[in-house]
């Protein structure tokens, strides 16, 4: 038997353990609170690398110019 690791499952154990009565309705703006999380953590990250790329190549142009 494997456990499900996945953020939502273990908040969703969490819940349950704290004995907390969680309707169909919290069920879904948990979701679409972690769904958002998500996408905006991984807009970061791509923003990020973006960022990175420039650098370094701005910087390797400005050595090879310079």
């Amino acid at each position: 038997m494997s456990a499900d690791l996945s953020p939502i499952s273990l908040s969703h154990q969490l819940l349950r353990l704290s004995d907390y009565d969680s309707s169909e309705s919290q069920e879904e703006a948990d979701y679409q609170f972690t769904v958002t999380a998500y996408n905006w953590a991984i807009a970061y990250l791509v923003s990020m690398s973006i960022d990175l790329v420039y650098m370094t190549t701005s910087s390797t142009w400005l050595r090879k110019s310079g």
